[in-house]
């Protein structure tokens, strides 16, 4: 892997079913989250996908990039935009290695062009070395 290295993916738009099942595990069942016509009636375009559900696509998307399997050593993120259910998101990443491991800077946007979220990874493996092994669905 080069000292540098951007990539972009597309990501399948989440379901009802998605958001759904992570209000169950989350216990968050906010009504933008579950209700189409109460996310309507706040002021959203539908119903929102939670924020930390969609962060942690993000982090598993990202960390699925390298061998062997690495560790989250630090990760932040802001929302600059409501994800939505039923809209393909498309993930940009630049990814920087370091000398513990790398880390990813990654920008979430709408596949129509809005940026949802921008945030940042830190990746490392118990051996201390990392490995790019991109899949298919990668694109530089």
């Amino acid at each position: 892997m080069s000292s540098r290295t951007e990539l972009i993916k597309i990501i399948p738009a989440f379901t009802q079913e998605d958001v759904q099942t992570y209000a169950h595990i989350s216990g968050d069942h906010s009504l933008i989250h579950t209700d189409h016509a109460a996310a309507l009636d706040a002021g959203f375009q539908g119903v929102v996908v939670h924020g930390m559900f969609a962060a942690a696509t993000v982090e598993n998307e990202i960390s699925g990039l390298f061998t062997p399997p690495p560790f989250v050593t630090a990760s932040s993120c802001s929302f600059q935009s409501p994800v939505y259910t039923g809209c393909d998101l498309e993930l940009s990443i630049k990814i920087q290695q370091t000398t513990q491991g790398v880390t990813c800077t990654y920008v979430l946007n709408e596949v129509e062009g809005e940026t949802v979220i921008r945030g940042k990874v830190d990746l490392q493996t118990p051996a201390g070395s990392i490995r790019l092994s991109q899949g298919d669905d990668w694109h530089a």
